[in-house]
């Protein structure tokens, strides 16, 4: 019972994640940020003719979306195709067999090719046969045979120099009816588009599996992710073009039917259903310079058999089955990058799904295509999701993944914390380059880092060393009305003045030296509590104090007193900053302490109140004397140093001349140019976020040929991968 179990796991998990994007759903300790919709941001589309499932979806050049196959409301596969867009779904050339557990990939000359499967239900009769679609001609023809039958595999291109391929790999054999068992493939072969031909890869996979997701890696490679195999979820591995071999690329957590989507240097593998079987609402990154996983930010709610989508540069996560059924939920996560990302709820769809098809026709709107409902039955609906629709954030329960520190505008929109930029779009410039305008200056700088105790908005006392001395010789705060404050040295030198002279009339206790001694002893403890002659606002003991531990005795105008070291240090390491009256109140911790000494850019506040410096010199100005200007507003903090120009993902990585292109990274430079191994790219948009990536929209040029696209910007050049030019 234990092999046919687990061959019914397999078949499910094959035919799952058969569609277009399929993905999925955890626990992990990280937390995400939520919102909740206000108002559905779908749109519901003209819908198919016959309710699909698990069918194939791909973007073709004129911006249909070609859908083939799957399974339809008696469970049976489809051999129908239809062409959907945003205002139309007209019916497309028959397959030439039923298929479903297919896969269907775009060559580089604008076909199709549509590749093995089954053509029944229960999985006895697994193809070996393959389809060609022709846009242009609107025709479907027979393509070449498999080396082996197989459904519920995974199929990318990829080329060998300029040489377009394509590799299949893993899968499910044909159900034998006298066992029941439907073993998984550990073979893989490869389509070369030029001769039309399949041929055998001699190295196997490292673990048997079918379901899984090929990921595009910018070192060329292909990443295997989120099959299953006979003992339940598989492990992920990485095949290298050039030697043609699978390596290992060992899982945070093994998982089956997880959403899978690649940004080139990074791979989002979100949810799916873990050994034990239970579904997962965790994520992991897979780094390609490192190979290794990292745990990731957490979804909103635990699923598998999601879709992963890359639109507008980050990666939307759309429906999926969890504990109850069929999920509407739709999350997007965007950040820096994938480990940083912030996971946020985005509206919900119309209608619940999975097993369905969803594909970016644009940077802010994905087609949801089918899949099963509710009730487990396949639907016909279509649906456009807005990724521009509102959202209302939840201050219960929502906390964030990742702080990104960002400044308000004096014209209300957000500022990154990346110095001379500003978000929004950006008028291109003339030709292929973009000019990013620098940012304004805000009403209320943003924090980035930890912060050092901010003095207040009027003069405070200085704290540290140069207090202590001031306590002691006279040196206390200063207000703006007040006069000087008394000091210990005074206060001696007024009791013995007054001793003397109540000796000298024989008033007082006594007369002689211990006459002397009994009146500076009286006169002493009343000047040092109650202030005596001094004349200041406050006593000499305070202000011992006062230089001991901070804050300025007698501070006028409209704010308290400054910060000191004592109580700077244990804000750093107990976790509160001293606060100012008009400024924001530092971050604390021992993050804040270590910042302070090692240079963590502080709080900029605002106009009002600055912050003081950060860094080691902070820290020794804390000490010696760097108490707050007296009356006058403080520049804001020190800001961390920038790093190079980096780049995040491009997508997609192929297309004819004239396909549009979006292109993430950060820390750019005021103005940003783009070429198509060496042919120069207009530009159409530049963006940035509050998180500080930069979005540049660009588009294949004419005349440009395969290879490296390179971005530059701020004097540096950085590589965003390979671009097939098809």
């Amino acid at each position: 019972m234990k092999k046919v179990r687990s061959v019914a796991i397999i078949l499910s998990a094959a035919l799952a994640l058969a569609s277009v994007g399929c993905g999925g759903g955890s626990s992990s300790s990280k937390s995400s940020s939520t919102a909740a919709a206000v108002s559905s941001g779908g749109q519901a589309l003209q819908p198919l003719a016959e309710a699909r499932a698990r069918h194939t979806a791909v973007l073709l050049p004129t911006g249909e979306i070609f859908v083939a196959g799957g399974v339809d409301v008696t469970g049976k596969p489809m051999e129908t195709t239809v062409l959907v867009s945003p205002s139309a779904v007209t019916a497309g050339p028959d397959l030439s067999v039923p298929r479903t557990g297919h896969s269907a990939v775009l060559l580089r000359n604008g076909q199709v090719l549509i590749v093995g499967g089954q053509s029944d239900d229960a999985g006895v009769n697994v193809l070996d046969s393959t389809d060609l679609f022709d846009p242009t001609a609107a025709s479907i023809t027979a393509g070449p045979n498999l080396a082996t039958a197989r459904s519920g595999h995974a199929a990318m291109t990829w080329f060998d120099g300029n040489d377009e391929k394509v590799l299949v790999a893993g899968g499910v054999a044909a159900l034998n009816t006298q066992t029941n068992v439907a073993p998984a493939l550990d073979s893989a072969e490869v389509y070369d588009v030029a001769s039309g031909t399949f041929s055998p890869v001699a190295a196997t996979l490292t673990e048997a599996q079918a379901g899984a997701h090929f990921a595009r890696l910018d070192t060329g490679g292909l990443l295997l992710v989120g099959g299953a195999g006979l003992n339940g979820p598989a492990a992920a591995q990485v095949f290298d073009p050039t030697s043609q071999t699978f390596g290992p690329a060992p899982n945070v957590v093994a998982r089956s039917g997880a959403a899978a989507a690649s940004k080139g240097s990074e791979v989002l593998l979100a949810g799916g259903q873990n050994a034990t079987g239970t579904l997962e609402d965790s994520s992991e990154v897979y780094d390609s310079a490192t190979n290794t996983f990292s745990p990731g930010q957490l979804l909103g709610e635990a699923r598998k058999d999601a879709s992963a989508t890359i639109a507008g540069g980050e990666v939307v996560l759309i429906g999926g089955q969890n504990a109850q059924g069929a999920s509407d939920r739709v999350e997007r996560v965007d950040g820096v990058n994938l480990l940083q990302a912030t996971v946020t709820k985005h509206v919900d769809l119309l209608e619940a799904r999975y097993a369905h098809s969803a594909t970016a026709t644009t940077a802010d709107t994905i087609i949801v295509i089918g899949g099963f409902d509710a009730n487990g039955v396949p639907t016909a609906s279509v649906e456009r999701v807005d990724l521009n629709a509102s959202v209302a954030t939840t201050s219960s329960g929502s906390t964030s993944s990742t702080t990104s520190a960002t400044a308000t505008t004096a014209a209300g929109s957000t500022a990154s914390p990346n110095p001379g930029m500003t978000p929004g779009s950006v008028a291109p410039g003339a030709g292929s380059g973009a000019t990013l305008t620098p940012g304004s200056a805000g009403s209320t700088a943003g924090s980035s880092g930890s912060t050092a105790g901010s003095s207040g908005s009027t003069a405070g006392s200085s704290g540290g060393l140069g207090g202590l001395l001031g306590g002691l010789l006279g040196g206390g705060s200063s207000g703006s009305s007040s006069g000087g404050s008394s000091s210990l040295l005074n206060a001696v030198l007024q009791s013995a003045i007054q001793a003397l002279t109540s000796s000298s009339s024989g008033s007082g206790s006594g007369s002689g030296l211990s006459g002397f001694m009994s009146a500076f002893a009286q006169n002493l403890i009343q000047n040092l509590l109650g202030g005596g002659a001094a004349g200041g606002s406050g006593n000499p003991l305070s202000s011992l104090l006062s230089g001991l531990l901070g804050g300025g005795s007698g501070s006028g105008g409209a704010a308290g007193g400054g910060s000191n070291p004592l109580s700077s240090l244990l804000s750093g390491l107990l976790g509160g900053g001293s606060g100012s009256a008009a400024g924001g109140s530092s971050s604390g911790g021992l993050g804040g302490l270590l910042g302070s000494l090692f240079g963590g850019s502080s709080s900029g506040g605002s106009s009002a109140a600055g912050g003081s410096s950060g860094g080691l010199g902070g820290l020794l100005s804390s000490l010696f004397g760097g108490g707050s200007s007296a009356g006058g507003s403080s520049s804001g903090g020190s800001s961390a140093n920038p790093t190079g120009l980096t780049i995040t993902s491009m997508t997609p990585n192929a297309g004819p001349v004239g396909t549009t292109v979006t292109i993430e990274g950060v820390n750019f430079g005021q103005s940003v140019t783009v070429s198509f191994n060496g042919t120069a790219a207009p530009i159409s948009n530049a963006t940035i976020n509050g998180q500080g990536v930069v979005t540049v929209t660009c588009s294949c040029p004419a005349g440009a040929t395969t290879g490296m696209v390179s971005v530059s910007s701020g004097g540096q050049t950085a590589n965003a991968g390979v671009f097939t030019v098809q």
